[in-house]
């Protein structure tokens, strides 16, 4: 019976045939893909009660899957926006920040091409008729707010110095874009339901517009003042003063004026750093001081603005 004892050492060549199936089996089980995963969040958990009742009215509409769809990719993005929101105040987390912030770039091109290759249905429909003319508009404004944002504010950040001027930029970037996506799920939502209430849909609508409103006004009341004093005192030294404090607004405030009105503020500085003699400059800075106005007054009459709390100093005419 000792004998019988060592016949199976000599059976060693089976795990041979084994070993080439175990590495590639290990290495295909850890794939990069599982990475990006954690970062996107579920589609149904980012639209909030509102707006899910609102899908469930909108079922019997045949073009109410193609709605559901940019809902939630416009929501989709405001998550990635939230999880940006923290590292844009944040010096060592800048250029990951940038980073999330062109993932939501790819997000919001990815919701132009979605609603331009989209059908809203039966074109007869008023709802649908209005639901397209909407849409049209959401997407003009998002390839806009897109394009301002990273081909102007934020073109070539990764190659320049993490300054807190930088970071500013890029909070105001930030906000800007949140507002956009923010207003463009209310405007849809507002197409089948007039009497929603941009609130309902986030907690933190209100409240940031208001600020927005009031800082963006007592920004452009002292711009007014400098403008004003340029113009009466006629110095060079008021002038570049006026200058320096109209590069601080782009660099901060501007971001909340409209879109349209942002290549004036430009225009503006750039013809005042030319040099010139000061007999020139002052029809520019008289210029710049009505448009500075007119500004003033369109915020001061605008909802936003009435229902702050603060008042500005009368004044602010």
């Amino acid at each position: 019976m000792s004998t019988s004892l060592p016949t199976p050492t000599t059976t060693s060549p089976m795990p041979s045939t084994t070993r080439p199936t175990l590495p590639t089996h290990d290495t295909s089980a850890r794939p990069p893909a599982a990475i990006p995963q954690p970062s996107m969040p579920p589609p149904v958990t980012t639209l909030s009660a509102p707006l899910c009742e609102l899908l469930a009215r909108l079922k019997p509409l045949p073009s109410s899957a193609m709605l559901e769809r940019i809902f939630t990719d416009l929501s989709r993005v405001l998550d990635f926006l939230r999880l940006a929101e923290d590292g844009c105040r944040q010096e060592r987390l800048t250029l990951a920040t940038l980073s999330v912030l062109k993932n939501v770039r790819k997000q919001g091109q990815a919701v132009v091409e979605l609603i331009a290759s989209s059908s809203t249905g039966d074109a007869a429909a008023e709802s649908e008729q209005l639901s397209r003319a909407a849409l049209d508009s959401i997407s003009q404004q998002i390839t806009i707010e897109l394009e301002s944002v990273f081909d102007v504010e934020l073109a070539g950040m990764e190659q320049r110095v993490q300054s807190a001027q930088e970071r500013v930029k890029m909070e105001s970037a930030h906000g800007q874009l949140r507002a956009c996506f923010q207003q463009s799920i209310v405007t849809l939502a507002q197409v089948f339901e007039p009497s929603l209430e941009a609130e309902s849909l986030f907690d933190d609508f209100a409240t940031q517009p208001q600020q927005q409103s009031l800082t963006l006004a007592d920004d452009l009341w002292n711009l007014i003042k400098y403008a004003r004093r340029a113009a009466v005192e006629r110095d060079p030294f008021a002038i570049a003063v006026l200058t320096e404090h109209l590069r601080r607004f782009c660099d901060s405030s501007k971001c909340h004026l409209r879109y349209q009105d942002w290549e004036a503020c430009t225009a503006f500085i750039e013809q005042l750093t030319k040099p010139q003699r000061v007999g020139e400059a002052i029809p520019l800075v008289e210029g710049l001081c009505c448009q500075l106005e007119i500004l003033l007054a369109q915020i001061k009459r605008s909802n936003t603005f009435a229902a702050a709390s603060p008042a500005l100093p009368a004044t602010q005419t």
